[in-house]
């Protein structure tokens, strides 16, 4: 079984909202293509982001590996390098990336988008998701890249955010896992993993602009959310029994649909208060980009109790909503 692995270091943290304007914030990519379970070969590129910017975490990050925002400013583009080293891969082969909100994914369709660059046909696959479901002790926790590979092999890799380690660890981690569950091609793995398989031509950032902010009441501003005839015909109705609470994602851009989502599908919307938090209520937590970092009660208490926790992008998937971002 063929793939790549893909790893992105950012130089700042674009805002991911449904309507912001994409950038390109990339200053990193790894990729490691892998053949019949072995790596065959691995690369990584310096990107110039555009806007040119970093933020003050990431660049306390390149200082610690003795890199300076000025190392960058001759850097090619990511378009530049996508096109011409990346694109033959991307399109051919289904990809695999290590990151607990799919940010990779988003950071690569936003910086596509940018430089109007048309989205791969390919599937791709959290290996974050797929650790979690085949260890239940990590099932609730972002679980950083570096931990889940000296958790496996009892390495002592350290985090020091390069592209280059984070795209080995992560193969070296799908390669285990693959093999050690007998999977010999890439239909197998949503079955085995119980994961969902990401449309990479489906793009999980918008190039609409952020409306300007209304001095209007919300009550007067507020539309009604509507979902598609098709979609409501072909929902799967997949939810029943699901006390659903969603966390970490924007009330008025995000949250009414997944709540009209929920219902359509025949689950139910908790709001279930921390405290009073069981094991059947909520008994699945859908989580945007602040998880768990943004979360310092309700992360710990999900973990405790074993309450499933799944990303806003594994969700609409799960109902097999693909209009989101369109």
């Amino acid at each position: 079984m063929d793939f790549i692995v893909i790893d992105i270091e950012q130089a700042y943290t674009p805002s991911t909202q449904r309507n912001d304007e994409p950038s390109s914030c990339i200053s990193e990519i790894g990729i490691i293509l892998v053949r019949d379970y072995k790596i065959d070969f691995q690369k990584a590129f310096w990107v110039k982001p555009n806007p040119f910017k970093f933020g003050k975490w990431n660049i306390g990050n390149y200082k610690k590996v003795g890199l300076t925002p000025d190392f960058f400013k001759e850097k090619p583009e990511f378009g530049e390098i996508y096109n011409s080293k990346l694109k033959e891969y991307f399109e051919k082969y289904p990809i695999f990336y290590y990151s607990y909100t799919n940010s990779d994914i988003r950071l690569v369709h936003s910086a596509l988008t940018f430089y109007n660059i048309e989205l791969p046909k390919t599937v791709y696959f959290n290996v974050d998701s797929i650790y979690r479901k085949k260890n239940i002790n990590r099932q609730n926790k972002g679980n950083k890249l570096v931990d889940a590979h000296n958790e496996i092999f009892k390495s002592d890799i350290v985090d020091n955010h390069l592209a280059e380690t984070g795209t080995k660890a992560c193969a070296e981690i799908i390669i285990k896992l693959i093999k050690d569950n007998l999977i010999t091609n890439i239909e197998q793995i949503p079955e085995v993993f119980k994961v969902q398989r990401g449309d990479m031509s489906i793009r999980l950032y918008s190039k609409e602009k952020s409306p300007k902010k209304s001095k209007e009441k919300k009550s007067q501003i507020k539309s009604p959310i509507v979902l598609s005839k098709d979609y409501k015909a072909n929902a799967p109705k997949n939810l029943e029994g699901k006390l659903v609470l969603f966390t970490c994602l924007s009330k008025t851009d995000e949250i009414p649909l997944l709540k009209e989502l929920v219902k359509l599908n025949n689950g139910t919307v908790s709001s279930q208060k921390v405290p009073k938090w069981t094991k059947s209520d909520p008994n699945l937590i859908v989580v945007g980009e602040g998880w768990p970092e943004k979360a310092k009660s309700k992360s710990p208490k999900a973990n405790d109790l074993g309450i499933e926790v799944i990303t806003k992008e594994d969700f609409l998937h799960l109902v097999k909503y693909t209009d989101f971002t369109n």
